[in-house]
């Protein structure tokens, strides 16, 4: 295989496991089989509406009182979107509130729905969104909090600190893919070079459907995670993180697969 430039592509001949669910998996499928990779897919999680829609419902027949709301993943906008529509109401109801966003693909996703984001963080993890809202006064505002049903708590807690009152809002709930274990086992079992995960959720799961044949399984294979929570998450599981991006992006956890892939030269040696 070449690329462009009648070069080998970084990734031929590597089979890459990818965990994400199909809703989400095309775009970073997409960019590994460009570097020429050959893609397994084998999702473990699905994405449900939560156990109660209460505190959404509530915070939506509030929506005025808040002073910002704050998302942090591409999810919990559309389940909050969606959830919007269904009580009879338009995205636009949320243009009259700051919007801020954990990263770059959950900013996307507001701004597709016509809305303006006020704040995206340069790390895009929590502690990366409180940094980025340290120069805005807090004490008072009310702030709301879309997410999943089960979360880290680092943002709300970091929120609160600063004075704030925060409402969660569960409006989606990850779901472990059980269906998916016999696939999951076939392909690792038929060799693969690399798994990527791209949330602790995906880490979680993946141990969990695999347990107890996860070192037999997973000996041999690197690992790829999209940033440092996730690496976290693995290192706990007894994982060892091979590739973990600067950025928690999509491109940038598949340039860091391919640069991790790419033949070293060989030391360069001195003459005297």
């Amino acid at each position: 295989m070449s690329g462009p430039g009648g070069g080998a592509r970084p990734l031929s001949g590597r089979r890459i496991l990818v965990t994400r669910s199909p809703e989400q998996a095309a775009e970073f499928s997409d960019r590994l089989r460009d570097l020429g990779a050959e893609v397994l897919q084998v999702s473990l999680v699905r994405f449900d509406p939560p156990d109660s829609w209460e505190a959404a419902d509530r915070a939506i027949d509030r929506l005025g009182r808040y002073s910002l709301i704050v998302f942090t993943s591409a999810n919990a906008v559309e389940f909050f979107l969606r959830r919007l529509e269904a009580r009879g109401e338009e995205s636009g109801a949320l243009s009259r509130t700051a919007l801020a966003a954990v990263g770059p693909k959950t900013a996307e996703t507001l701004r597709r729905h016509g809305l303006i984001v006020e704040v995206v963080p340069e790390e895009f993890v929590a502690e990366g969104l409180l940094a980025a809202l340290k120069g805005r006064s807090l004490k008072g505002s009310e702030i709301l909090v879309p997410r999943a049903q089960e979360a880290r708590e680092v943002l709300v807690e970091g929120l609160e600190k600063r004075g704030a009152r925060v409402t969660v809002a569960p409006v989606y709930r990850t779901v472990r893919a059980d269906e998916n274990r016999e696939a999951l086992v076939s392909v690792l079992e038929a060799g693969v070079d690399m798994v990527t995960f791209t949330a602790s959720s995906a880490v979680k799961h993946f141990m969990d459907l695999l347990d107890p044949d996860a070192t037999a399984l997973m000996r041999g294979v690197r690992v790829a995670c999209i940033g440092r929570i996730t690496a976290d998450t693995a290192r706990a599981r007894g994982l060892h993180p091979d590739v973990v991006p600067e950025r928690s992006t999509i491109p940038d956890l598949a340039k860091a697969i391919a640069g991790f892939f790419l033949p070293q030269p060989p030391p360069s040696s001195s003459r005297s």
